[in-house]
């Protein structure tokens, strides 16, 4: 996911932060890679397109499943959960370059 992916999917407008905490504070790498896209008035612009391994969206997976133990499992608890890791939803998406290929 680039950050315009970010931007029109979940409303995250600063992707590069969003990893950045995923990375910094809970350990867990994404990997990244440089790519044009078409930008303002179709002009190419150079973006990071980030995304998780399997390992990674694991690791994300288990820390989401212990905060909400520890929440408890009601749906306002729940509801809290989903607010608070808004930011980490671009992250989960499993867009790599790869998957973009026509071959």
């Amino acid at each position: 996911m680039n950050r315009f992916e970010a931007e029109w999917l979940v409303n995250d407008h600063t992707l590069h932060s969003t990893v950045s905490t995923i990375k910094n504070k809970l350990g867990i790498p994404y990997q990244g890679q440089m790519e044009t896209i078409p930008g303002w008035h179709r002009l190419p612009t150079t973006v990071m397109r980030y995304w998780l391994d399997d390992d990674s969206r694991n690791a994300i997976a288990r820390e989401l499943m212990e905060r909400a133990r520890k929440r408890g499992s009601s749906s306002s608890s729940m509801l809290e959960l989903l607010v608070e890791m808004k930011q980490w939803v671009p992250a989960l998406a499993k867009v790599r370059p790869e998957d973009l290929s026509d071959g």
